[in-house]
């Protein structure tokens, strides 16, 4: 006969969690006994004229009677959380004060103690919830909020990856917009990126080198006429050749010419289009660093958080990050704060975007990041008061603007008249028409 195994002590995630959820149940009963005496405090002076303290009988029983009071309502990991703590006797002093102010603890105790039960068992499932799901919630929303690049991959790649997303998800359970805190982090990221690359540019060896001149170029001294003769023959061509070599001036400094066209970017041309329709963009426009295309269109840091916010505040909280993450995102802030100058609401305008029967949100999912940055140009460029378009529109000067040879900021030049009035066909001379056929 043998004896059965013991039971498995439990895991130590689930140790873990039940230890976190009882210290947050016992910092809730501190919570309330606090603000309870600060409110029996108040109440006292008001209707009393002055505050009552315990005299120094009842502070010495205050401990031990408290902790029988607790036991009555309260599980023991958190009477035990609550007694383990430095404040313990401060709370037990407050318990006491509220049964001599004339609290009824029949009903105070109950409703404490399940209220300490009810965050225990919250707290334990989300700390469960956690462990079990990982950090694959806070990874998607990474990706979805920030641009591929070295920030992202960083964080991913980093060894506190799994402290990070512990605390996004603890910031998250308080209220806090995860996605707004990632979007600055990735704007302080591609500033430490960009500050670490310059100071390394700064301190290479190509940097450091001394330019290096060329060497001067010396003529030699012509020889004294009496050490060489020549012929006679040979002396108008040497007068000639002097004649022909002027002495050396200096170049003039070259300036740029004004009517030389401007290479363009291919992130420039494949903007040209309805996104950009009546914004100025530059030729050179780079969307694969954004802080630079930010600055390129002359979007501060300061401006683009502000940006940011007012779109995490019109649309749903993926609908704004899908937006915000897309490589496009800086030509709609361009035109949100172009319109931010000119004093229009354009959260008003985005907000048309949120309702779940949105045109916008039905069709292929690939194609969903596609037809919300459509959606948003409709819905910043639409008035208020006219309906959002269903499909695309048709604009004859965004169509111009597809050129690959003139961009939006170059304009046309008159072309110059001929030289010779034109003649009427039947006076111009022609030449005479080539032979056919093989010659005689």
């Amino acid at each position: 006969m043998t004896t059965p195994a013991p039971a498995a002590p439990p895991g130590e995630p689930f140790s873990e969690a039940l230890s976190e959820a009882a210290q947050a149940a016992a910092m809730s009963v501190r919570l309330i006994l606090t603000i309870a005496d600060a409110v029996r405090r108040a109440a006292q002076k008001h209707h009393q004229g002055k505050e009552k303290e315990l005299g120094p009988d009842a502070e010495e029983l205050a401990e031990g009677w408290s902790a029988e009071q607790l036991r009555t309502v309260l599980p023991e990991g958190i009477l035990n959380g609550l007694m383990a703590g430095a404040d313990w006797p401060l709370m037990a002093r407050h318990l006491t004060s509220l049964q001599q102010a004339g609290v009824d603890l029949t009903t105070f105790l109950p409703n404490l103690g399940r209220m300490a039960t009810a965050v225990e068992q919250a707290v334990a499932r989300n700390t469960a919830r956690i462990q079990t799901e990982g950090t694959d919630r806070w990874a998607d929303l990474l990706r979805r909020t920030m641009p591929e690049g070295l920030v992202r991959n960083a964080i991913l790649a980093s060894p506190a990856w799994p402290h990070l997303a512990a605390e996004m998800d603890r910031l998250h359970e308080q209220g806090v917009d995860v996605a707004r805190i990632l979007t600055d982090a990735h704007a302080a990221g591609l500033g430490v990126d960009q500050a670490i690359a310059a100071a390394t540019a700064h301190t290479s060896p190509r940097a450091q080198a001394p330019a290096v001149r060329p060497a001067p170029v010396t003529t030699p001294a012509p020889a004294p006429a009496a050490a060489v003769r020549t012929a006679s023959a040979t002396a108008p061509t040497a007068a000639r050749t002097a004649a022909v070599r002027p002495e050396p001036t200096p170049a003039p400094d070259a300036k740029p010419d004004p009517w030389a066209t401007r290479p363009v970017s291919t992130d420039a041309k494949r903007s040209w289009g309805p996104l950009t329709e009546g914004l100025k963009i530059p030729r050179d426009l780079d969307l694969a660093d954004r802080a630079h295309a930010l600055d390129q269109l002359g979007i501060s840091t300061g401006a683009h958080r502000l940006l940011v916010s007012r779109v995490n505040e019109a649309l749903p909280e993926p609908d704004a990050a899908l937006l915000v993450s897309s490589r496009p995102w800086p030509l709609l802030a361009h035109r949100m704060h172009t319109m931010a100058k000119a004093g229009e609401p354009f959260t008003a305008h985005l907000a048309r975007l949120a309702p779940d029967t949105a045109a916008w949100r039905t069709g292929p999912p690939a194609d969903t990041a596609k037809r919300l940055l459509l959606a948003a140009h409709h819905a910043l460029t639409t008035p208020l008061d006219t309906p959002l378009p269903t499909g695309p529109r048709v604009s004859a000067s965004a169509a111009r603007s597809r050129s690959t040879t003139t961009g939006p900021d170059t304009a046309a030049h008159p072309q110059p008249a001929p030289a010779e009035p034109a003649a009427p066909a039947h006076h111009r001379q022609t030449a005479p028409a080539p032979r056919q056929g093989r010659g005689r």
